[in-house]
């Protein structure tokens, strides 16, 4: 095997994060800052005692401004601002299941990652067998799994849906539910497994953990480089939801978003000090410190995108794919 392959230089950040020990529950741990105080709640409010005399005057002042504009509701507000995360995962749905469907960036995409799982078969002592039928029932897997999410937030379905919850986010984009979404696969994963050659069973364990491992971060490459490739460039649904950035946020760092308040479009600590999300418990005591890390991190997501041209996904070269799937290795790992 050349040792100059540029694929083998790189190797250790693709590989890496399958064989780190697994956190899902809890984002990474950090050194609490010292002295960090939570925000506190310092408003009074001093209202003065309403007479007929007033009311009075009121009215007078209000018949002389004329007519009053007519605000939508509170309530009405409140649903349109939720609906942002659903606006988010539909439209992410039509574009990521059409490219599955269709012989373009997806094809790459799996004929990459059925290179990589053929180099981590070797690595276990191993062997795959049909590398076209691998790479055709991986793709299949992928493919139900996002057809999945389209049917679960499709109207027809839930005619009343009107957010994402977190545990559905978390089968999107976080590592546990997309796992369990996978696990569900039952008779693909055989097929797969069977595929392959083992010497024992310890190997066939090493290689089902490895499997689901590097199919997340085919999850994560794929639903990024449509973000930052495809989607951003629909000026006119990216303005549409205010909150837009704060879901491709969510995307790269799925725990935040049971700290957001999808009501009032801000998270934890930055909201309100009052509302549920605010004072709940699981909130960490560093919580703003991370979620200042979260956005360095979403920063240098989208510097490394530029750095691409975003290319359209049709065009999109197989020196792109192996830059896409190194950045994204690397980032898993750390």
């Amino acid at each position: 095997m050349d040792q100059n392959d540029p694929f083998l230089e790189n190797e250790k950040n693709l590989l890496s994060p399958f064989f780190k020990e697994e956190s899902n529950k809890q984002p990474p741990q950090v050194e609490e800052t010292k002295g960090y105080t939570p925000l506190i709640d310092g408003f009074k409010y001093d209202l003065s005692r309403s007479t007929p005399e007033s009311k009075f005057l009121d009215s007078l002042q209000d018949s002389k401004a004329g007519p009053k504009e007519i605000l939508p509701s509170k309530k009405r507000q409140k649903n349109a601002s939720k609906k942002g995360s659903l606006k988010f995962c539909r439209r992410l749905c039509k574009i990521v299941v059409p490219l599955l469907e269709r012989e373009s960036f997806s094809t790459k995409i799996f004929l990459f990652f059925t290179d990589l799982m053929a180099t981590l078969v070797g690595h276990i002592g191993a062997n795959l067998s049909n590398r076209e039928r691998f790479k055709t029932v991986s793709k299949v897997v992928f493919h139900r799994i996002w057809k999945k999410h389209r049917e679960l937030l499709a109207c027809t379905h839930h005619n009343k849906i009107c957010l994402v919850t977190q545990a559905e986010w978390d089968s999107f984009f976080g590592k546990e539910g997309f796992i369990k979404e996978l696990e569900k696969n039952t008779t693909e994963l055989k097929e797969i497994v069977d595929l392959i050659d083992f010497r024992d069973d310890l190997d066939r364990n090493i290689f089902q953990h490895m499997f689901k491992n590097s199919l997340f971060i085919l999850n994560t490459v794929f639903v990024n480089t449509v973000i930052y490739c495809d989607l951003v460039k629909d000026v006119k649904f990216v303005e549409g939801i205010p909150n837009y950035e704060s879901f491709t946020l969510m995307a790269i760092e799925p725990w935040l978003c049971k700290h957001y308040n999808h009501a009032k479009e801000k998270f934890a600590l930055e909201c309100c000090n009052k509302c549920k999300i605010c004072r709940s418990t699981t909130v960490p005591a560093d919580f703003i410190l991370r979620l200042h890390q979260a956005r360095e991190r979403l920063d240098r997501v989208k510097e490394f995108y530029q750095g691409l041209n975003q290319p359209d996904l049709i065009d999109v070269t197989d020196e792109q794919v192996y830059t896409v799937f190194s950045f994204w290795g690397a980032q898993l790992a750390s």
